[in-house]
C-alpha cells in the first residue's frame, strides 16, 4: 500500500512540475508609457462621474425610525451616499447599526435593505423603475435612537 502511495505522490510531482514549466516567465518585458496620456479625475468611490445630478441633499435628526418623502426619479439608476452621527455630531463608538430601507411607493413593496454601522456608506448604480414613485425609510436595528443623517441621491447619466 505504502508503495503505490509513494509511486503516486511521485507522478503527482511529475505533472505538477511539468504543467509549471510551461506558465514560468522567461524574462519580464517592461512596457513604456505611451506617447499620449489621458488622465481621468474619479470620484472617491473610483467611478468615472459622467454627469452627475443631486436629487437630494438633506440632512435631519431622527428617533428610532424616520419615513423620508415620496418621489419619483426619471432616472434609470440612483446613487446614494449616507452619513449617521449622533445628534450632536459626534461619532457614534457603541456599534449602533441604521438600517435604510427602500421603497416601491407604486407597488407598495420594500425594494432593498441596507445595514451599516461604520456611520458612513455609499450605494452605486442602484436600478429603479423611472415610472414608479419610492421612499426611504431609516431605523435603528441597534444602538443609539437619536441620530443626524446626511442623505445625498444622485444620479449619473452618460
Amino acid at each position: 500500500m505504502k508503495f503505490f502511495k509513494r509511486i503516486q505522490a511521485l507522478a503527482l510531482a511529475v505533472i505538477m512540475t511539468a504543467m509549471t514549466m510551461g506558465t514560468v516567465p522567461v524574462f519580464a518585458v517592461e512596457i513604456s508609457e505611451p506617447e499620449d496620456t489621458i488622465v481621468v479625475n474619479c470620484d472617491e468611490s473610483g467611478i468615472v462621474p459622467y454627469a452627475s445630478t443631486t436629487l437630494v441633499n438633506q440632512t435631519f435628526n431622527m428617533s428610532y425610525e424616520h419615513t423620508g418623502a415620496t418621489r419619483r426619479y426619471n432616472y434609470n439608476s440612483i446613487w446614494f451616499d449616507y452619513v449617521f452621527t449622533a445628534q450632536d455630531g459626534s461619532k457614534l463608538t457603541d456599534g449602533t447599526i441604521l438600517a435604510i430601507r427602500l421603497y416601491d411607493a407604486t407597488t407598495g413593496q420594500k425594494v432593498n435593505e441596507w445595514q451599516d454601522s461604520s456611520g458612513h456608506a455609499y450605494v452605486r448604480a442602484f436600478n429603479i423603475d423611472r415610472t414608479h414613485s419610492y421612499y426611504f425609510q431609516y431605523c435603528v436595528a441597534y444602538g443609539t435612537p437619536n441620530l443626524k443623517i446626511h442623505m445625498k441621491i444622485e444620479t449619473y447619466v452618460p
